[in-house]
């Protein structure tokens, strides 16, 4: 169990360090880079609960 969360931990991390490789031409923190991806989901959860409710409502 614990070792299947190191590697999920190891996951993201690595994934983050490929996400601060890639956009490497505007120098970023990882701090930065953590809040643009949280930034992201965030807008993306909450975009999905606007369109849930339209939808509900509509109906």
């Amino acid at each position: 169990e614990g070792e299947k969360n190191n590697q999920a931990y190891d996951n993201i991390f690595n994934y983050l360090n490929r996400i601060k490789y890639s956009v490497s031409a505007n120098i970023y923190t990882s701090g930065e880079i953590s809040t643009i991806v949280l930034g992201c989901l965030c807008g993306c959860v909450g975009l999905a609960a606007i369109v849930f409710f339209l939808i509900r409502t509509i109906r």
